[in-house]
């Protein structure tokens, strides 16, 4: 075989290409096929390949075919595997974001996937290079008029990332701060203080949210423009997707119990900058995943999760019509009752729990079948489509776990990566649906309760994971015992509730 060959198979070693960049150069079109090495690779999709002929042979990203279609063009539109890394490597070594020629009639790569695959991973990478909006096909179309005839909630959630994109550091910044603010409201003398600083960071949140300063609430005194700026919050956010329609009731009745809340001036939530960042919870529905494993009877780990999952619901359920609450799951327990929940429910399904000493951590296996499988997939399968966008709480003080069976060997292998391959395949579902929701309508939290060292090397890994970047936030060491110090002053509940743990969370960014 030669080099053409080697290339389109994917046999290239670094030896054989050594040999022939000796006598061979690098970026000569194949006589008969009119296509270069690099453009070989590209077209039968050998991401290994198109990465040692770039930064070992130093191919040029830019050689066209002899059509005049560069390697970003083939990859663009017919590469069938492994699209995103091409691209990406691709766009690293220096391809023209906005290359084409008359043989794919003037589009640029960003068209090209728009028309032929619809690739969200690879229109993210094109945008985020800088790929033009404002170039022009032979048809006379641009990116945007090709996105409209679409009309794709995932295509739309890729091209306008900020426009699509409901800030996962700022649903947490909501949640951090609202839980601080109802510890405040039992006079929790440590807290107080700390809310005078969330009130001020969270103002710049609610701007944020309605282009309204938190601290004045002169357009918010007649109910008309409240709901107004509800509306106007949804679309701008890319909800609209999910509050059309029936479920538009949903969006009135957070209406109604806002501008109630609002002109209730003895409730400690009624403030402006409270009501909005209650509304913006409100718009997910939350599904909170608790640990039930063996070592949750440490340290009084049971009870501050307990404390936690109560405040939790309490706060994602103040606005929402009756009848809506939270999902509950366990690692390990199952049972019934566990959706729908509000906030009393909550503590009884907790105070109901019987952790049995010994129990594993199978976290991703959980996650799959007690709460991806139920809430989302057989939904995309049925047809039936999400009604909210989902916003998963994973609290645990573990690492993945497996039980032994007989002999030491084990069954239902939990590893590292099922966590983070459940997530990442959920993303997968959500866009290859039929609705073809972006990804980042399941949102996840996981969070730490405990210092187990392994546990901690989980999360980190989980935090790392590139793949899961726009989806998931994952606490930093021992913010959730912050929460409840000043609650469960027992054993390891000791430590005071410093300012930095709220301001740590206001300050991150997704």
């Amino acid at each position: 075989m030669g080099l053409f060959e080697d290339c389109f198979n994917g046999t290239l070693t670094a030896t054989q290409l050594k040999g022939y960049l000796a006598s061979t150069d690098i970026n000569a079109q194949h006589p008969d096929k009119g296509i270069t090495p690099l453009i070989a690779a590209v077209f039968s999709s050998q991401a290994t390949t198109v990465r040692r002929l770039l930064e070992v042979g130093k191919a040029d990203p830019n050689t066209p075919s002899i059509d005049g279609q560069t390697p970003l063009s083939w990859a663009a539109s017919t590469a069938r595997k492994n699209r995103a890394q091409i691209v990406s490597l691709l766009l690293e070594n220096g391809a023209d974001v906005d290359s084409t020629c008359d043989a794919v009639r003037g589009e640029t790569p960003l068209m090209l996937v728009l028309n032929e695959t619809r690739d969200p991973d690879v229109i993210r990478l094109l945008v985020e290079a800088g790929a033009s909006l404002d170039a022009v096909n032979k048809k006379g179309e641009t990116v945007e008029d090709i996105a409209r005839r679409l009309n794709s909630p995932a295509v739309n959630a890729a091209l306008y990332p900020n426009k699509s994109r409901i800030d996962l550091g700022e649903v947490i910044r909501t949640i951090v701060g609202l839980i601080g603010i109802i510890l405040a409201w039992v006079n929790n003398e440590t807290v107080n203080k700390i809310v005078r600083g969330v009130t001020k960071e969270m103002n710049e949140v609610v701007k944020r949210m309605h282009g309204i300063d938190g601290e004045r609430d002169d357009n918010l005194e007649k109910a008309t423009e409240f709901k107004a700026s509800i509306s106007t919050f949804v679309t701008k956010t890319g909800l609209d997707t999910f509050f059309s329609g029936e479920n538009k009731q949903f969006l009135q009745t957070v209406a109604e119990k806002a501008t109630d809340l609002l002109s209730d001036p003895m409730d400690p939530l009624s403030k402006p900058e409270n009501v909005k960042t209650l509304i913006r919870v409100s718009m997910f529905q939350p599904v909170i995943y608790c640990d039930d494993s063996g070592s949750m009877l440490e340290d009084g780990r049971a009870q501050a999760q307990a404390a936690l999952v109560e405040r939790i619901a309490r706060i994602t359920t103040r606005l929402v019509p009756k009848g809506e609450g939270v999902e509950l799951r366990f690692i390990n327990a199952g049972g019934e009752n566990l959706s729908k929940l509000d906030a009393q429910g909550i503590r009884e399904r907790m105070e109901a729990l019987k952790i049995t000493k010994g129990s594993y951590t199978q976290i991703g296996t959980g996650l799959k079948e007690k709460i991806l499988k139920p809430l989302v997939y057989d939904k995309l399968d049925n047809k039936q489509g999400l009604v909210r966008p989902l916003l998963i709480c994973i609290i645990t003080d573990g690492h993945p776990e497996n039980p032994k069976a007989f002999g030491g060997m084990k069954q239902n292998v939990e590893t590292l990566y099922t966590t983070m391959d459940a997530i990442y395949e959920c993303g997968n579902r959500l866009e290859g649906s039929e609705e073809e929701y972006p990804r980042t309508c399941v949102r996840f939290l996981v969070s730490q309760i405990g210092n187990d060292r392994k546990a901690k090397d989980f999360l980190k890994a989980l935090s790392d994971d590139t793949r899961l970047n726009d989806v998931i936030h994952v606490t930093a060491d021992g913010e959730l015992y912050g929460i409840t110090t000043d609650i469960w002053k027992n054993g390891y509940f000791r430590r005071s509730l410093h300012p930095s743990w709220i301001r740590g969370q206001i300050e991150f960014e997704s």
